[in-house]
């Protein structure tokens, strides 16, 4: 727990629940962070993780105003773009308060064609437009790889330089960030 200079809450956990006071639950245990108000109410809260035992098991509070968690994952599917064996370790950044709210639905995801893909692959993304909207390859380890824009609503980017392998396509605009895993081969 770490307690806001509001004097909020914020709570780190594990869910297996898809109701009440959590919407989605990807299988198995997720991750679960989550903000209390100094009245008792939730103000926000998200999970993460795939269909096996996902878990954050320490996390604190970053300059930018935001958390980073550190913990365990099983999975290799849902939030999660792969596993290498057993309990990975695993690093989640998450932005500014509220959390929750800024969390994409599938329905904004990026589309990506083809996947499993070659050189090339096509992002097409349902950002609104009139605001900057920028692209970030991630590799299994979360290291950033590569980075641009997108320009339109669909654009192709050159994947040759990356080594075959699974990442995580982000896309950052002005409701936030979403993001999709893809396969290089």
């Amino acid at each position: 727990m770490i307690t806001a200079s509001d004097g909020a809450l914020v709570y780190t956990g594990t869910s297996s629940s898809s109701d009440g006071d959590l919407t989605s639950n990807q299988g198995g245990t997720d991750a679960w962070l989550f903000r209390i108000d100094n009245t008792g109410d939730i103000e926000w809260s998200t999970t993460l993780g795939g269909s096996a035992s996902d878990a954050f098991l320490a996390f604190k509070a970053t300059d930018d105003l935001g958390y980073i968690a550190v913990g365990q994952s099983s999975s290799s599917d849902g939030d999660l773009p792969g596993n290498n064996g057993g309990g990975d370790v695993w690093v989640v950044k998450f932005g500014p308060d509220p959390v929750g709210v800024r969390e994409a639905s599938n329905s904004v995801r990026p589309h990506l064609h083809p996947n499993p893909c070659m050189d090339r692959l096509r992002v097409s993304s349902t950002c609104p437009p009139g605001g900057p909207t920028r692209w970030r390859i991630m590799d299994g380890q979360g290291r950033m790889t590569m980075e641009g824009s997108l320009s339109g609503p669909a654009t192709d980017i050159d994947v040759s330089p990356l080594s075959s392998g699974r990442y995580s396509l982000l896309v950052l605009c002005a409701y936030g960030m979403t993001s999709a895993p893809f396969v290089k081969q």
